[in-house]
């Protein structure tokens, strides 16, 4: 006798000793049983306990199996039910199987027919619980995976996205479901790239290494290197599986590496054409002087000489704008008076200011002592000044203000930069602070990036403000 894997089994028999031969069989195979002469108390019992199988009299005292498979099936959708009956012939057998019967066996119940068709209920059990356990094993995998996993029907819709997938797009799978992945997350530019890539994969060949950008739903590029192949069945249909892993984090720091060593080339580059220069500039100044007491009492050429020596200076302002960046910093720390500080800075651009309608407050009280590098941080205040008088159309207000907090132990000091002007144009709120970034018709775009590492030498931070009108600069020092 072959082994028959054990089921849990409801009898439902009205006859009892049909019933008892039933149980001689099941009790001899080990299998767990319960019995029920009726169909009211059938559907009692399986509406308190589960059971791999039913056996099902065709005709009981209060209801046929006819009426009762129907009911069956909706308490119990996963049970599988034998029919068995001693009337009857092919009809009957083919309408309970229409009905959802498992399998049908004619009465007296052969004790070999009834062990192979449990033995075939239970091979059906068997190949479900590892369908289950294996699709729960998937879905723990790719529910933890660190990875964008989405898997695709052969036209390009979504069946499926993890929830790594859900963070990284910012849709919930729900809202991605049937939607055409190219159209749905793939910026238009790459639109055909993509399809024919995808094309290749639904006639069978994996690709691996294939880089492409999705479009979360704010408009933000995530680029990610797929793997993709093609998977036989998913959901009763071929698919793509799809995974990509996300490397917009490496391809900015790649970009930035690049940016760093071109900026160190230049770095080197234009010291040494600044020491170079700043010489020439100051000969040029001490000449144009000199011809400034030549001609001194002639209005008009003493006007061009003014005008050449103010030329002068602006390019001794950049060519030491662009020293300062490339030259290692070295800070001086002692105490000073932050608000005394930036009070200067404002003195030190009187020439820009004056004749202006442009007031500075500095709201902090008597003293506001820290400290700091003073000379660093007069380039600091300097170089934020100098923004807000550049972008100033009308009356301007820079107001500097201090905060005091403590952080983990740590006292901050917060200040904080702001004026009324024009404001930080939106496209370049994320760049503001990195070099060669400016949105002004002279000058080297380099005052925020050397305001940063000044600040970030005070192991500091900086970031831009939202202030409902004009720009904000926040700066943040530590004590310590």
């Amino acid at each position: 006798m072959r082994y028959v894997p054990q089921v849990r089994v409801l009898v439902v028999e009205d006859d009892p000793d049909t019933r008892e031969n039933l149980c001689d069989v099941l009790s001899l195979d080990g299998h767990q049983f319960e019995t029920a002469p009726s169909a009211a108390e059938a559907l009692v019992k399986i509406s308190q306990a589960v059971y791999h199988v039913i056996l099902l009299d065709w005709r009981l005292p209060d209801a046929s199996a006819e009426t009762l498979l129907p009911q069956l099936r909706q308490q119990a959708p996963d049970t599988a039910v034998i029919v068995s009956t001693g009337v009857g012939g092919i009809d009957q057998a083919i309408m309970a199987l229409r009905h959802g019967a498992a399998d049908y066996i004619a009465k007296p119940v052969d004790a070999d027919l009834l062990r192979a068709s449990l033995r075939r209920v239970a091979d059906q059990l068997r190949l479900k619980e590892d369908k289950a356990r294996s699709e729960a094993a998937f879905r723990t995998l790719v529910e933890a995976a660190g990875s964008v996993i989405v898997i695709l029907g052969p036209s390009g819709t979504i069946s499926y996205l993890n929830p790594f997938g859900e963070q990284l797009t910012g849709y919930p799978a729900a809202e991605l479901l049937n939607r055409n992945c190219l159209d749905a997350l793939v910026p238009a530019e790459h639109h055909e790239s993509a399809a024919q890539y995808l094309s290749r994969v639904v006639a069978g060949h994996s690709e691996r290494g294939y880089e492409l950008p999705l479009r979360d739903r704010w408009g933000r590029l995530h680029w990610l290197l797929w793997n993709v192949q093609h998977v036989d069945e998913f959901a009763g249909q071929p698919a793509i599986l799809a995974i990509g892993q996300d490397v917009t984090a490496r391809n900015e720091a790649e970009q930035k590496l690049l940016q760093s060593e071109r900026l160190a080339a230049i770095g080197q580059a234009m010291t040494g054409l600044a020491h170079e220069s700043r010489n020439a500039l100051q000969r040029g100044q001490a000449d144009l002087e000199l011809l400034g007491l030549i001609i001194a009492e002639n209005p008009e050429a003493s006007a061009l000489v003014r005008r050449l020596e103010r030329v002068q200076q602006e390019l001794h302002r950049l060519y030491e704008e662009v020293r300062q960046y490339a030259a290692p910093l070295t800070l001086v720390l002692e105490r000073h008076d932050l608000g005394q500080i930036a009070r200067e800075s404002w003195e030190l651009l009187a020439q820009l200011h004056s004749g202006k309608d442009a007031i500075l407050e500095v709201a902090t009280p008597e003293e506001c002592h820290w400290r700091i590098d003073r000379f660093q941080m007069l380039n600091v205040f300097r170089n934020l000044f100098e923004n807000s008088l550049s972008a100033a159309s009308g009356a301007l207000r820079v107001v500097v203000t201090f905060e005091w907090r403590q952080i983990d132990g740590v006292s901050w000091l917060t200040v904080r930069v702001s004026d009324n002007g024009a404001g930080v144009q939106p496209e370049l709120a994320e760049s503001a602070f990195e070099a060669f970034v400016t949105t002004k018709t002279r000058g080297t775009g380099l005052g925020l990036a050397i305001v940063r590492r000044v600040v970030e030498a005070h192991h500091g931070r900086i970031r831009l403000g939202r202030p409902e009108r004009g720009a904000e600069v926040v700066i943040e020092l530590p004590a310590s």
